[in-house]
């Protein structure tokens, strides 16, 4: 999306940045060879949230021409859909809204290297890792709830209301 002076739209970010730090220590003690390590990643990446389950939707929109058996004037070819203005789904963002997403992975080891005799060696250790899922630190993305609707509303949408920029059914 390009931009032109004095303009109030503002471009989507594409921001990727991770840090990461890794350490490693080895120790030699007689038939011992003791080996740590610690590694963390931590990125943040900003974001356009779509809607509709539709990732990074933008103002252009995003039309479904898919296959439905349901609609009698549906002609079995996405194409032709497409061609005869045949559409399942139409959605739009009605706003900017740019997500501020973070993950953490953190990474720790310990394990000994003994040679116990010339016919034996272990090698044991155990590795411990949190692989922390991506999250938005300014919670602007959307999640259906389904423990949070009534249960006489789940089939049948009341009316739309906006939330965040994105229209949701409920009441």
């Amino acid at each position: 999306m390009q931009t032109h002076p004095g303009s109030t739209v503002k471009p989507p970010a594409y921001i990727n940045r991770t840090q990461d730090v890794a350490i490693s220590l080895t120790r030699v003690a007689g038939r011992h060879t003791f080996k740590g390590g610690f590694y963390n990643n931590h990125s943040f990446k900003a974001q356009n949230v779509g809607a509709g389950g539709i990732a990074n939707l933008s103002f252009q929109g995003y039309v479904d021409f898919a296959n439905n058996a349901n609609n009698a004037l549906d002609t079995g070819y996405g194409y032709a859909n497409a061609v005869l203005g045949v559409y399942n789904q139409y959605l739009q963002a009605s706003k900017f809204v740019e997500g501020s997403m973070l993950y953490n992975n953190t990474e720790g080891y310990v394990q000994d290297h003994w040679k116990v005799n010339s016919l034996l060696t272990l090698d044991y250790g155990i590795r411990l890792t949190h692989q922390q899922p991506q999250y938005d630190q300014f919670p602007a993305d959307v999640e259906l709830l389904p423990r949070t609707v009534e249960p006489c509303q789940r089939s049948v949408p009341v009316c739309s209301r906006l939330y965040r920029g994105i229209f949701m059914l409920g009441k």
